[in-house]
């Protein structure tokens, strides 16, 4: 593929992410201006990649030039896209809204649009449910528990200061 059309397909399957706030997968019915289907063409990249890396052999200049599109692809989706990443952006936006600016109510949302009270009630249900089951936690929702818990003891000391 040349490369030029390969970044403009990375372009788009960008843009195609940002539209539905997601990582688009083989799976998704989402495809390219042409037609062709944007989940297959990163699994197809991915693929590639994976193979060249398994071989251990020196890649051309073109194809490493369409390895750094996908790396930089794989930041993108990273930056955006990880749960931990998404996680970790919307505890500090609530830290700032609700504990810095402590204007917040039913309607006030995070950057990616969710409401905040909404979200905050049903984490904290989560991980009250989570709690109780002595549910055996992944390592990945072990980490979201713990965030989630250190601006639970913010929220609460701050409501501790605010009565005195």
């Amino acid at each position: 593929m040349k490369y030029e059309n390969l970044k403009l397909y990375r372009d788009q399957y960008m843009e195609l992410c940002k539209k539905y706030q997601r990582k688009i997968t083989q799976d998704d019915s989402y495809t390219f201006d042409d037609g062709k289907s944007a989940g297959r063409w990163y699994s197809n990249q991915l693929y590639k990649v994976y193979h060249w890396r398994k071989e251990n052999k020196k890649l051309t200049q073109k194809q490493m030039e369409n390895v750094m599109l996908i790396a930089e692809l794989d930041n993108f989706l990273y930056d955006n896209f990880d749960k931990l990443k998404v996680y970790e952006r919307r505890i500090e936006e609530y830290k700032k809204r609700v504990l810095e600016q402590k204007n917040t109510d039913e309607h006030s949302r995070f950057t990616d649009g969710v409401l905040m009270y909404l979200w905050y009630r049903c984490e904290s249900f989560k991980y009250k449910k989570w709690y109780q089951e002595q549910k055996e936690l992944s390592h990945e929702d072990y980490a979201l528990m713990r965030m989630y818990a250190d601006l639970e003891n913010e929220v609460y000391d701050k409501k501790k200061v605010k009565k005195r």
